[in-house]
């Protein structure tokens, strides 16, 4: 597990951080951290934030993970199914 530590105005820190998941998006897996408080953290391959190439698509397929309740299949990857948005269309697709 790491921890990323956003410093505060006070001068505290806030560790965000906590479990690692896997999940599948477009064919591709992408690894995060969850937090019950701060949500995702993307990670690259060196266990750091990943800051670029997280798109709309990863924030929609962990929420509706997330509104799936949370559950980890048996390959290790989050199971989550695409959602209909207004107007009929689904903007989450898992693969």
């Amino acid at each position: 597990m790491h921890k990323h530590c956003i410093p505060i105005e006070s001068g505290g820190c806030l560790c965000a951080g906590g479990p690692e998941y896997r999940i599948r998006v477009r064919g591709k897996v992408y690894v995060f951290e969850w937090n019950r408080y701060c949500g995702p953290i993307f990670l690259n391959r060196d266990g750091g934030q990943k800051m670029s190439g997280i798109t709309k698509r990863h924030w929609g397929a962990v929420q509706a993970w997330v509104n799936k309740g949370k559950r980890v299949g048996g390959d290790g990857l989050c199971v989550w199914e695409a959602e209909i948005v207004s107007l009929g269309s689904t903007i989450n697709e898992p693969e």
